[in-house]
């Protein structure tokens, strides 16, 4: 995910409901043209982390995942060799 989907993403975890682009642009402020919103929003869809649905004539969005970063046990994501890599040069 790209630094400008994290932050699109990061304004709709913030909101109490769900967002149209023009919401999403104002909250983020205007430095962005107004079709980078959508665009972004979509891509997100495309990639399952926000819900949408047809509000009148805009889409709506909400996030379809959770803000809360999972906790794993400590050494739960290290590999562990048993055997060091050698390389033979010829």
């Amino acid at each position: 995910m790209g630094g400008l989907e994290a932050e699109v993403l990061g304004v709709l975890w913030a909101a109490d409901k769900a967002m149209v682009p023009a919401e999403v642009r104002a909250a983020m402020g205007d430095d962005l043209a107004y079709t980078t919103i959508p665009t972004i929003l979509i891509r997100l869809w495309e990639k399952g982390l926000v819900h949408r649905t047809l509000r009148v004539r805009a889409y709506e969005y909400s996030p379809a995942v959770s803000d809360r970063r999972p906790s794993w046990p400590p050494g739960a994501c290290k590999r562990r060799w048993t055997t060091p890599v050698t390389v033979k040069l010829l």
